[in-house]
């Protein structure tokens, strides 16, 4: 589920192919992504037929120069306005993950600057969550 979720973001035409796009790890380099899978209750609703309703919480994020320059953080957070844009045009049209019995992928948080490392690079971030129904 996670390779295929993967490959919904890289198919994203603002991410730089490129570049690299880990899970569960963000490299140095600037320009690199990660998918960070999130803890926290997977079950939204169970059925009679033991089937459930289920959310997989994470965030997506990269490593982004940053700094005084105002230009430079306009554009960061000018790619999370427009990822966030991306995943909402993307479910309205149902180009989703190809994953069984997925409904949707959201964006739960706007993009942000999540911490800095150094002087001069920074990790932004959005959070997000992909529902899907599970059956038994």
């Amino acid at each position: 589920m996670i390779d295929e979720l993967r490959d919904y973001i890289r198919s994203c035409p603002l991410i730089n192919k490129k570049k690299k796009l880990y899970i569960d790890y963000l490299g140095t380099d600037t320009g690199e992504y990660t998918i960070d899978i999130m803890p926290g209750e997977s079950i939204v609703k169970k059925y009679a037929d033991g089937g459930s309703l289920r959310k997989l919480v994470f965030v997506f994020g990269s490593k982004e120069y940053y700094g005084s320059d105002i230009r430079t953080n306009i554009e960061n957070s000018g790619f999370y306005d427009k990822f966030q844009r991306w995943i909402e045009e993307q479910n309205e049209i149902g180009n989703l993950p190809n994953i069984e019995n997925v409904q949707s992928v959201n964006c739960v948080t706007c993009g942000y600057l999540f911490n800095t490392d150094g002087a001069d690079k920074a990790r932004y971030q959005i959070q997000m969550e992909m529902i899907y129904y599970k059956g038994v």
